[in-house]
């Protein structure tokens, strides 16, 4: 089966390839999520697909949309389109994308059948026919046993899980022999890194502690010699520590890092002075011709033959690049990622890393292929490192869980709604006395999620991408208006149960949105001076509310906010504005809470405040609530440390 789509591009499914009308070109072909993308267009042909029905084709469990961007990104550049005016596919903002070029099944190619008039010609044929498969069955046999036997070995890998259920787990590597882990740890429940080692034969570990070294990064220097950046009286130093019978020598001190003055983020020092004697002895021995500014992570093979370099590109994606140690000039193999890395691993043929579906690729140095190894995961990995006989070591799943719980502020009552385990939780807030909203990365990057306490069930309310993170939000369902704060201003969106929100307006630089009686409030900022204003949602013009204002609460048909100039919070009612007695103790810009007739900041405490007399009501020091109802319900989170996993990725024999 084929099909002739639009500028004469055939399609061909069965071989996942592309091929052009009456040209003699080589077909262009197309991995298989670009093939399984393809298909779908093709079924759905004119009509608008969401992204979330698109992604919910991935193999994987775990797909992020930044994955299917590259993939249609991909697919796009093989069908020779462009997305500002395209004839394939077109992107719907806020929506997806819809397949509007031309489709035309091609008739199945038949093969007729001529009669064979030589029957002597014919046993000639037959006699032939069967030398052929007897020497195609020998050769089947041998290459069973010998080539496709170690390309299954290659590719196919078994997850071996190392427990160590007391720490997360950061900045992985393993010594060249394949012997010893390195990782930085953190107990459960603490806050300062230490360098532990784990022998990979017997799962024991050694640990690296100092009460006076705020431990930053570490990396294996050779087989028994690690080195880690440091602070030590808040100077920055490089040390190494030497492994000798199963100890750990103290810390040894090398040299200062370089720090840069712009971004003050410590360069990777250790990395430059573990191959520092190779760039030395070549002619292109400077960083600065080699690497980009924006280098962040160096990488050597064991045997100090290749260097893979790490760097940020504009688009905050990734730059790998591969250089030869022997001629450091131009790189050998590059590649960039839309996505950010933290580390590769480079072995002494091959290098690999997660590519934009968030499974595991390597590029092969002698063969320059690029191949995906064929093993899943059960949640996200990252921090891939290896050693000489090409094992693979990752870090997966998330290190840090989230949950809502629900206050009860009458009877002190605490129960928890739900907890999300590879995900954060973010800003939630009543929308109803049942219905809570909030901001989660649970199905890859941030959306607004609905709860409902009643059904005690949630739901994605959004399914776009956002331009930037989500700063503050306000959902009001009786106007089914969503309005949400990026980093140049407030998207307004409407929406209702069947489809995806829509964007029907946008306030510049406006920030803290907050949906009431058909308006949404804000905050703008004009001649230095914070302001609040009203956005009406029919007639969609803003008046000036109050002249200087920069945090508010609504309550009723009041306003209390705080003033950027001044200490104190105030009260807006009628159209004017009075200080609250006692408050001029509150720092200026406070934030705080509003419920009923109290309100809650925090100060050196959570205090509660009358909010007619500004006396305090009661002192909850440990309450730590983030929204209110006017049932007398309040909602905290909860973020507890979890471990991770050390995965090894041991071949299957």
């Amino acid at each position: 089966m084929k099909f002739r789509l639009s500028n004469g591009v055939v399609y061909e499914p069965a071989a996942q390839a592309l091929t052009k009308e009456n040209e003699n070109t080589p077909p262009i072909k197309l991995d298989n999520l670009e093939a399984m993308l393809l298909s779908f267009f093709i079924q759905h042909s004119q009509q608008v697909l969401h992204k979330q029905t698109l992604m919910d084709l991935w193999p994987t469990s775990i797909v992020m949309e930044h994955s299917l961007m590259r993939v249609i990104s991909s697919l796009r550049k093989k069908l020779g389109d462009n997305p500002e005016q395209a004839k394939f596919i077109k992107t719907v903002p806020r929506r997806g994308y819809q397949f509007i070029g031309s489709v035309e099944q091609l008739p199945t190619e038949k093969v007729n059948k001529q009669p064979v008039k030589d029957e002597a010609w014919l046993n000639y044929r037959l006699l032939f026919l069967l030398c052929a498969l007897v020497i195609l069955a020998a050769s089947y046999f041998w290459l069973t046993n010998t080539t496709a036997h170690n390309l299954a070995e290659e590719q196919t890998v078994t997850p071996v899980v190392f427990v160590d259920f007391e720490t997360k787990k950061s900045d992985i590597s393993v010594n060249p022999s394949g012997n010893w882990l390195l990782y930085l740890a953190e107990n459960l429940g603490g806050s300062k890194l230490y360098i532990r080692l784990k022998r990979l034969t017997d799962n024991k570990h050694i640990d690296l502690k100092s009460s006076e070294l705020e431990i930053l990064a570490a990396s294996w220097h050779t087989d028994d010699e690690i080195l880690f950046i440091a602070h030590e009286n808040q100077t920055c130093k490089i040390f190494k520590a030497i492994l000798n019978s199963d100890q750990l020598s103290p810390p040894i001190p090398l040299s200062n890092c370089h720090q840069s003055e712009n971004t003050q983020q410590i360069a990777p020092a250790a990395e430059l002075y573990q191959f520092s004697s190779l760039l030395t002895n070549n002619s292109h021995g400077t960083r600065d011709n080699q690497f980009q500014a924006n280098t962040y992570k160096f990488v050597t093979s064991p045997n100090r033959q290749y260097l893979a370099s790490l760097s940020k590109t504009e688009t905050k994606g990734t730059l790998i690049s591969l250089f030869n140690t022997e001629a450091i000039g131009s790189p050998i193999w590059t590649i960039e990622l839309e996505i950010p890395l933290n580390n590769v691993a480079l072995s002494n043929s091959r290098l690999s890393f997660i590519n934009y579906w968030g499974q595991l690729t390597y590029y092969d140095i002698t063969t320059k292929q690029l191949i995906d190894y064929q093993t899943k995961f059960t949640s996200s990995i990252y921090s891939p490192t290896t050693s000489a006989t090409n094992e693979l070591i990752v870090l997966e799943g998330s290190t840090e869980e989230s949950a809502i719980w629900l206050h009860n502020l009458k009877t002190s009552e605490n129960r928890q709604l739900f907890e999300l385990s590879r995900a954060k939780i973010d800003m939630p807030l009543f929308v109803t006395e049942n219905q809570i909203a909030f901001i989660s990365d649970y199905s890859g990057n941030e959306q607004v999620w609905l709860h409902s306490l009643q059904e005690n069930s949630m739901k994605q309310l959004t399914h776009f991408q956002l331009k930037e993170r989500v700063k503050s939000f306000d959902i009001s369902l009786q106007d089914n208006i969503l309005a949400i704060e990026e980093s140049t201003g407030i998207s307004i969106f409407t929406f209702n149960d069947a489809k995806q929100p829509s964007l029907v307006g946008f306030i510049d630089e406006g920030t803290l949105p907050a949906i009431n009686d058909g308006y949404i409030y804000f905050v703008k900022k004009q001649n230095s001076t914070s302001s609040i204003f009203k956005y009406n949602l029919y007639s969609r013009t803003i008046d000036l509310v109050i002249s200087e204002g920069s945090y508010y609460r609504l309550i009723d048909t009041e306003i209390i906010f705080s003033k950027a100039s001044e200490n104190g919070l105030w009260r807006y009612n009628n159209e004017s504005s009075v200080r609250i007695p006692n408050t001029q103790y509150i720092p200026n810009a406070s934030t705080f809470s509003v419920y009923q007739k109290l309100i809650i900041f925090s100060h050196q405490s959570t205090d509660a405040l009358d909010i007619e007399t500004g006396e305090r009501v009661n002192t909850l020091t440990t309450l730590n609530c983030v929204s209110f109802s006017l049932a007398g319900h309040c909602l905290q989170i909860k973020n507890k440390k979890i471990a991770n996993k050390i995965i090894k990725l041991s071949k299957v024999k």
